[in-house]
């Protein structure tokens, strides 16, 4: 399970940290005066980072049948979810 916590909560840190990146590179579509604007929301880089855990996911649960491992990063994306919520939704 400890295991699966870590790959929880390590797999969307850089999955964000590649797609912030991308986004500063490539993501400015228009500059102004004062103003620039993004191809891609921060809350869309959040959200699918956040999705970037189901892959490992359901690979840990249904091929290699590691419930431990698989519970362990759903907790985490749950956690991750609910900070999402929280950020984008009640701020």
């Amino acid at each position: 399970m400890y295991f699966g916590l870590l790959l929880g909560f390590l797999i969307p840190l850089i999955l964000f940290g590649i797609f912030y990146l991308l986004n500063l590179i490539y993501g400015v579509w228009i500059k102004g005066a004062n103003k620039e604007v993004s191809i891609i929301q921060m809350s869309t880089i959040e959200l699918v980072s956040i999705a970037g855990n189901l892959l490992p996911f359901r690979y840990y649960m249904v091929k290699l049948k590691f419930d431990k491992t698989g519970r362990g990063m759903l907790v985490m994306t749950m956690v991750y979810a609910v900070i999402y919520i929280i950020l984008n939704h009640f701020s």
